[in-house]
């Protein structure tokens, strides 16, 4: 080979090394350019990954090989996905929001309605909550659904009224709402004896009216009452553990003195043992050496007297003892005795106060706190033992409806009538929840789907045909039901979900109605 040849490759390759480093000269000011427009676009989303993001940049100004680098692209990717990870239960929470939107819409519309706009939407809505470009559309969509429902809403309550007197009635209604609220707030709080009449006084005057102008003195007269029962509560608590502490060191006392009584029992038993010997020893000493007879009577007796006194003296001091004892076990008893009540007290008081936090106040059912509760013991069961159950989700068909026409105290009376009904149809082992609103949930253990259905279906059965009289008239009240089993993949959330789908179909499909998903 020529040395021309060998000069042109060596140039060849020198020239491809050059190529070579200009092209990851040009990747790396690439990927600079990149990593700060995405810092840039994601500024804002966590301090943290604003943090991360900095840092990797500046890495990449400085050198990428460097390990610092590999660092910060770590922290980005980490941070990224904990991003990731917030962004998917913000897309649930909307997804349920809009599916929320969705049902009050269908639960509004009249029975002979059907909008297949309102089916398309709810098809459509999980598409849009995971690419977001089609949630402006989807929004607006159920805002030009909402909007008759609404002015029909006004127009029936306030046939040929003028914007006023509308936004009249609109506040009127709110107050209303204010104060069933406060009343339910203050009936929810465990009241001691002593607080009672200010929980009373309060209590009439929300009901005596409440307004605008009067709001303020309200809210301060309910928050010195909440302030009081909570510093009653505390302060009772605190006496309780002081006299308890007080009552366990008396304790303490009487041990440690019946210790020492035992100690100086003891001691004088030695030492009245040790009298006797020494007397008994002189009697023996005295009739060994003794050659008198009267001489020996006297010793004897002498040393006779000496035992009996020593006994006498120990038999003293054991009455003494024994009484001094009896008085103190007599006053520890009663001590005992008033611990024992004062604690039962207390466990009295603290279970009703978690009965009353686990308790609806309207329909005396247990809330959505009890629920909590419960399915987590029974979904607990479920995955130890296998024992299988279902769940019921409830609610009532065209409620707000009711509200709207009759009244809000007419809607309690329904909420009370429907919570009777659903106790006293379930069986003794069912769970029954006012899970919130005119949503109730029923728990049926060792039921399956199909069972659970043909028992809710005879629940739906009675409220359908319950008498419902409000003002003489007789109106018909119907609830609509979503039944779900638990299966192996189920989670809470979703079996609940599950139910909850359910109970939306049945809706959908004209209410008063069961459906198993």
């Amino acid at each position: 080979m020529s040395s021309k040849q060998n000069e042109w490759k060596d140039k060849y390759k020198e020239l491809a090394l050059e190529m070579d480093e200009l092209q990851a000269q040009l990747e790396d000011r690439s990927l600079s350019r990149l990593t700060t427009q995405m810092a840039v676009h994601l500024t804002g989303v966590t301090p943290k990954l604003d943090t991360a993001l900095l840092q990797l940049t500046e890495e990449l100004k400085a050198n990428q090989q460097q390990e610092g680098y590999q660092v910060a692209l770590d922290a980005v990717d980490k941070e990224l996905r904990g991003v990731d990870q917030a962004q998917q239960k913000t897309d649930g929470d909307l997804l349920k929001v809009l599916r929320e939107w969705l049902r009050q819409i269908n639960d509004n519309l009249a029975a002979d309605q059907n909008n297949a706009q309102l089916d398309n939407i709810g098809e459509m809505i999980p598409q849009a909550v995971e690419r977001k470009a089609a949630l402006p559309g989807i929004m607006q969509d159920l805002l030009e659904l909402q909007q008759p429902l609404l002015k029909s809403v006004d127009t029936a309550v306030v046939p040929a009224a003028s914007a006023e007197s509308q936004d009249s009635d609109e506040l009127n209604d709110l107050y209303k709402q204010v104060e069933m609220e406060l009343v339910t707030l203050i009936k929810s709080l465990y009241i001691p004896k002593s607080d009672q009449p200010d929980a009373k006084a309060l209590i009439k005057q929300i009901r005596s009216g409440v307004s605008l102008k009067g709001l303020s003195d309200i809210f301060q007269n309910l928050t010195q009452l909440i302030v009081s029962v909570a510093s009653r509560s505390s302060s009772d608590f605190e006496d309780y553990l002081v006299n308890l502490n007080s009552q366990l060191s008396e304790v303490q006392i009487f041990l440690t003195e019946s210790h020492k009584d035992e100690v100086a029992n003891g001691k004088e038993t030695d030492q009245l043992n040790t009298l006797i010997r020494r007397d008994v020893k002189a009697i023996h000493q005295a009739v060994t050496d003794s050659s008198d007879i009267n001489q020996l009577k006297l010793q004897v007796s002498s040393q006779l007297k000496s035992i009996v006194k020593s006994m006498d003296d120990f038999r003293s001091h054991e009455e003494a003892r024994e009484k001094a004892l009896e008085e103190r076990y007599v006053a520890m008893n009663d001590r005992l005795q008033q611990m024992e009540t004062e604690s039962m007290q207390v466990r009295a008081r603290i279970e009703a106060e978690r009965t009353k936090a686990m308790t609806d106040p309207l329909t005396m059912l247990p809330n959505r706190a009890a629920y909590d509760e419960k399915i987590a013991a029974e979904f607990e069961r479920w995955k130890r033992y296998q024992q299988f159950f279902s769940v019921a989700v409830c609610d009532l068909d065209f409620f707000k409806k009711v509200n709207d026409t009759y009244g809000h105290l007419a809607g309690d009376k329904v909420l009370r009538l429907v919570a009777n009904i659903l106790t006293n149809k379930c069986r003794s082992t069912d769970f029954v929840t006012r899970f919130g609103g005119e949503e109730f949930v029923i728990l049926m253990p060792s039921t399956t789907s199909a069972e659970a259905a043909q028992a809710v279906d005879k629940i739906r059965h009675s409220i359908e045909n319950s008498p419902f009289n409000f003002h003489g008239k007789s109106v018909t009240i119907t609830m609509s039901f979503g039944v779900a089993e638990i299966e192996d993949a189920d989670s809470i959330e979703s079996l609940f979900n599950r139910a909850d789908k359910a109970l939306y179909t049945a809706k959908k499909n004209g209410r008063n109605r069961v459906e198993v998903a």
